[in-house]
């Protein structure tokens, strides 16, 4: 009786769990909704609502951060983001998004340290040389924030190469308006010459 007694409270306390959960991403996607539209005080009113059903969805931390981030609190943003960066070290974006807080607060030598860190083993993504470009402008180096934006735009060139590569593809199964969407997107990367 006493094991039915304990399995009964743990199935209740599970599906109240994946209730609130479920409540949470509604939450949060109605949170998304809102920072497209650049509704940033509705999004955080949302967001808070989601972290009460469930503190440990990270995206909600993220998009919060994101948004404090856009609205110039970047002393805020940054603790959102040291706290992710810390629990989910491999999420590449709270990462990138430290290092701007970093930048915009001033913290240029923090700035740069991270982004060295993130080169080292990311050096493909194009919004890390962007980055650099961004703290070399802080710091007036004009040459160096030059070659950066040249990096950044050779890694946008591998992104227009991909769309490219869609937009032939879903030409050859015949699916015209697909293949038109990634023209599109290719064509506003880089305007052709």
């Amino acid at each position: 009786m006493k094991k039915l007694v304990i399995c009964i409270l743990c199935s209740c306390i599970f599906f109240v769990s994946c209730k609130n959960n479920a409540t949470a991403e509604k939450f949060y996607l109605s949170a998304v909704d809102s920072y497209a539209e650049h509704d940033f005080e509705n999004a955080l009113v949302f967001l808070k609502q989601a972290k009460k059903q469930d503190s440990s969805l990270y995206q909600v931390q993220y998009l919060e951060g994101k948004i404090l981030f856009f609205q110039n609190k970047y002393e805020d943003a940054a603790k959102i983001f040291e706290k992710l960066v810390k629990k989910y070290p491999q999420y590449t974006d709270s990462r990138l998004f430290l290092i701007r807080c970093n930048i915009f607060l001033g913290n240029l030598s923090e700035a740069e340290k991270k982004l060295n860190q993130e080169l080292s083993f990311n050096s493909t993504d194009w919004r890390i040389f962007y980055l650099y470009s961004m703290l070399y402008g802080k710091q007036n180096q004009l040459d160096k924030q030059l070659m950066m934006l040249n990096r950044t735009e050779l890694a946008i060139k591998d992104t227009k190469k991909v769309y490219d590569n869609l937009a032939f593809l879903w030409d050859e199964l015949g699916v015209r308006d697909k293949a038109v969407n990634y023209k599109v997107k290719s064509n506003i990367l880089i305007k052709e010459d």
